[in-house]
């Protein structure tokens, strides 16, 4: 008899018995003893200890997932400057923040391109209410 036979997706079971579980997740081969020779509870053993580590590989992922608290206040900080800077720009053009953000609002489409995005910017908000007046 082999001393290892596949038994299930990730599941081999040695020749003594007890079933192992063989994965690679994220580049990263994991191996582990699931203590147990039942087939039904080495499945769920298997999916409890995948689960974590093919969830922080989705986080690790994407850009744009806050993980931690250190995270999140960097993406807090980085809102709230991008928000000042505006804010100081309108004080620049003479435009008042408030209605300038509401109209902003108003007129930017939900799945805007940076083109138009752009196009309204405080100095070139300013600049066409001139234009207009």
């Amino acid at each position: 008899m082999a001393t290892w036979k596949q038994i299930g997706e990730n599941l081999v079971r040695h020749r003594g018995g007890t079933v192992y579980l063989r994965a690679k997740v994220a580049g990263k081969t994991i191996r582990k003893s699931l203590e147990t020779s039942d087939l039904r509870i080495a499945k769920l053993k298997r999916d409890q200890l995948l689960e974590e580590p093919r969830k922080a590989a989705a986080i690790a992922s994407d850009p744009n997932n806050i993980t931690t608290l250190g995270d999140a206040l960097e993406s807090v900080a980085a809102n709230n400057a991008l928000l000042y800077t505006i804010m100081a720009n309108c004080k620049i053009q003479g435009l008042d923040p408030e209605m300038y953000l509401t109209e902003v609002i108003k007129r930017l489409p939900h799945n805007a391109t940076a083109a138009q995005a752009a196009e309204l910017t405080p100095a070139r908000f300013a600049a066409a209410r001139r234009a207009e007046a």
